[in-house]
């Protein structure tokens, strides 16, 4: 690092990693290469029952208790089933032969319970029964889209929840987006006017402390939230348009998330036909983003690929439900820059075979000849040393010593605001934001995953 720089630098691509695990600080040096573009791929077969079987592959590859089908033509059952998490949701035709797909999923899924979401209207009784193949099998239904995503909430959430998400129940792209979101039931809505009696006597069961619309006015009322809510302080997760709406979302479940939840993956679904998303919900290493088949990427989903910076990102679908080109401009979304001081000074190997001891009071001794350039005030951060320090370094720098062949470095106890000023951070693990700001050195007490990702930038830049 250029040590003629003062105040904070910008840093725009990978060089190393920051882990906490089990309170522990372990930094990993990276890549010194900008990460220009992320892998792309597809989850995809020949048709919307092929792709829903791909999604539940990769979803539940150990298999599942439980399989969920839905009417493959009509999404009204379906669009609040995202939230249940003991199963994928395959799609099936209402009547008629079980695709060749859907029956060699639910053979390798090897669930104990078939069931289909809705009544017989919307999944007929002979294709549950051949879905099922002689297992248990069992219906998650109401008199209309309404009630059925109210037995669906009462099944994955019998004891209450801490929220409750509001959707439009006219086929909404917003439930389709939220089908991520883990801290409550989906239940859909009318756009505007009462909810159904059904619909406020669950959420009163529930007792959530908040009630959340996915959308803006123009897809549920405030009238309609209001009255849904009965009393309960409401939010809205929103934006200008269907695209910006699932972003919004992917930012509450997927940015600094009070649950943990951290984006391996961004999915990419066609914004106007929901065939390929749908069966979505049951992914949870990602949000499911909404696109244009084909044609520019929304600045709204840019931005939010680029905020939460997945290793991967991928179609759900083939060509013609999100094109190549759409694909690759997603996966070419350079990461956020993040702001560091220059008082971060990262050990290089020659500086990390240099350490030969830490002593008591957290003296770090160092070979003189690797021993690297700090000062009082510098901030350390180091992949683990073996046999002197094997959880890695995260120290701030108290005095500098010469002795002989040693340099005796005095360090302290540092924080994650200590090394990086402006970062996204991700986590794996239940981690409050004051869990991590508010600790002065390694978190004691509280299992956590972050990563950050830093690169020096030409200085004039």
């Amino acid at each position: 690092m250029n040590r003629s720089l003062a105040g904070a630098r910008r840093f725009a691509s990978p060089i190393l990693a920051l882990a906490l695990v089990l309170g522990l600080v372990i930094v990993v040096p990276a890549t010194a290469e900008a990460r220009a573009s992320r892998d792309v791929g597809r989850v995809s077969g020949p048709d919307r029952y092929a792709t829903a079987a791909a999604i539940s592959e990769r979803a539940f590859p150990g298999g599942a208790e439980v399989v969920y089908i839905a009417r493959a033509d009509v999404f009204a059952d379906v669009l609040a089933a995202g939230t249940l998490t003991d199963g994928p949701v395959l799609l099936v035709p209402s009547c008629g032969k079980l695709p060749a797909p859907v029956t060699a999923e639910i053979t390798r899924l090897s669930p104990q319970t078939v069931i289909a979401l809705g009544g017989e209207a919307a999944v007929c009784e002979d294709v549950l029964i051949a879905a099922a193949a002689g297992r248990a099998r069992a219906r998650v239904a109401g008199a209309d889209r309404y009630e059925t995503a109210v037995r669906i909430a009462q099944r994955g959430f019998p004891d209450g929840s801490d929220v409750v998400y509001l959707a439009s129940a006219a086929n909404s792209p917003d439930a389709v987006a939220g089908g991520s979101l883990t801290g409550g039931p989906i239940i859909l809505v009318p756009p505007t006017g009462e909810p159904p009696k059904v619909v406020r006597d669950e959420i009163a069961r529930l007792r959530p402390p908040t009630v959340v619309a996915l959308g803006g006015p123009a897809a549920l009322s405030d009238q309609t939230v209001l009255s849904a809510a009965g009393g309960r302080p409401t939010q809205r997760l929103a934006g200008a348009d269907r695209y910006a709406t699932a972003a919004r979302i992917a930012e509450h479940q997927f940015g600094l998330s009070p649950d943990g939840s951290f984006a391996e993956v961004v999915y990419l679904a066609r914004g106007d036909l929901f065939a390929d998303a749908v069966a979505a919900g049951a992914l949870r290493d990602g949000p499911v983003m909404l696109v244009p088949s084909c044609g520019g990427l929304p600045e709204a989903v840019a931005q939010q690929i680029r905020s939460l910076d997945p290793v991967a990102v991928l179609a759900l679908g083939g060509a013609a439900a999100v094109c190549d080109a759409t694909l690759t401009a997603a996966g070419a979304v350079e990461g956020r820059p993040a702001v560091v001081p220059d008082t971060t000074v990262v050990l290089d190997a020659a500086a990390r075979k240099a350490l030969v001891a830490e002593e008591e009071g957290g003296v770090l001794v160092f070979a003189a000849a690797g021993a690297p350039n700090v000062v009082a005030g510098d901030v350390i951060v180091s992949y683990e040393v073996p046999g002197v320090a094997p959880q890695g370094l995260l120290r701030r720098v108290m005095s500098v010593k010469r002795e002989g062949d040693r340099v005796r470095v005095g360090t302290e106890n540092a924080s994650l605001p200590d090394a990086v000023h402006d970062a996204d951070l991700q986590f794996r693990a239940p981690l409050t934001r004051a869990d991590l700001l508010g600790a002065r050195g390694p978190l004691a007490t509280r299992q956590a995953h972050a990563t950050l990702h830093l690169v020096e930038i030409d200085d004039e830049a």
